[in-house]
């Protein structure tokens, strides 16, 4: 379990490995979906925005057997936060959790915040997502076969690797931090 705060955000955060007993005032909200009349099982979180009430979010597992990225993390909207929760991943609104968005990557299996880029990454195993201040900027398309890393920043790049079981392993590739476009990479994916 992580938590990283490394972008400056308006809220404070922590875990929990229940939810507290009666007499709490703050509302329980299920993701996804922001419900308050129950859900799944998840990883609890305790939130205080700098504006607004504080609630408890339960987050859903996302592997059955509950194996995969699970934390929280900062984003570059000082406002919003990304919870993975086994591999299961959401960006929501701390002041106002009604306001929230699935991540596009499952399961994620990585998170790396670009401070002076004001970006935040998530992969999967084939692709790589980027939000910005204001949300999803970009996705790329496949990257790998089954397994992505990345690595570092040179400029406007970032480079990684995907992964070719077909006998080459690892297999560079690079992204535009501004347009998500890609050099490299492998995927069996037919070029389109």
């Amino acid at each position: 379990m992580t938590i990283r705060l490394v972008f400056h955000h308006d809220y404070e955060v922590s875990v929990l490995g229940e939810l507290p007993g009666g007499g709490h005032t703050a509302d329980r909200l299920y993701f996804p979906g922001g419900s308050k009349d129950g859900g799944r099982d998840g990883l609890i979180v305790d939130v205080t925005p700098k504006t607004g009430m504080s609630w408890h979010g339960i987050f859903e597992f996302g592997n059955a057997d509950r194996r995969g990225l699970t934390g929280v993390f900062s984003s570059p909207d000082p406002r919003s936060m990304v919870v993975v929760s086994a591999g299961q991943g959401a960006l929501v609104r701390t002041d106002d959790p009604q306001i929230w968005s699935r991540l596009p990557t499952f399961p994620v299996t990585n998170v790396l915040e670009l401070v002076e880029q004001g970006l935040l990454l998530v992969s999967d195993y084939t692709t790589v997502a980027a939000f910005a201040a204001q949300g999803l900027k970009w996705r790329t398309q496949r990257l790998s076969w089954d397994g992505v890393g990345l690595g570092l920043v040179e400029g406007t790049w970032i480079n990684g690797f995907g992964w070719d079981p077909t006998g080459h392993g690892k297999v560079g590739f690079e992204i535009n931090l501004e347009s998500g476009e890609h050099r490299g990479g492998v995927s069996p994916d037919p070029p389109s």
